[in-house]
């Protein structure tokens, strides 16, 4: 049996520029703004894709494409948030894949809080 081959990474630059491309479309009336804006906005667009999701079970309505249009809202708001907090979507990225590679090699990766 053969070793399983090692995770080939993506390239995280593209993460980078779609947020600084993402940002190019950022238009905030006034500096606070830019701060607590896409704060809002994420958890506003979160709650529009459960709610996709809920009408599925609810009424066995679906569209892939309405989901689409949300996730990449979600993106948009989270590479801000980002953004304001000083992070590149790259630095997000790696850290998640380091997190749940620790997870998974340390058989965690069931269960729930950040520390397993």
């Amino acid at each position: 049996m053969t070793e399983p081959k090692q995770l080939q990474l993506f390239p995280y630059q593209a993460f980078d520029d779609y947020q600084n491309w993402a940002m190019s479309k950022a238009i905030y009336k006034n500096k606070t703004a830019a701060y607590f804006y896409p704060i809002l906005g994420l958890v506003s667009e979160v709650g529009e894709f459960a709610a996709l999701l809920k009408r599925e079970i609810r009424d066995g309505e679906y569209s892939k494409e309405n989901l689409k249009k949300e996730a990449g809202d979600i993106l948009w708001y989270l590479a801000a948030v980002c953004r304001e907090e000083g992070l590149t979507m790259s630095e997000v990225v790696a850290a998640s894949i380091e997190k749940l590679e620790g997870r998974e090699k340390r058989g965690t990766l069931n269960g729930s809080g950040d520390d397993r």
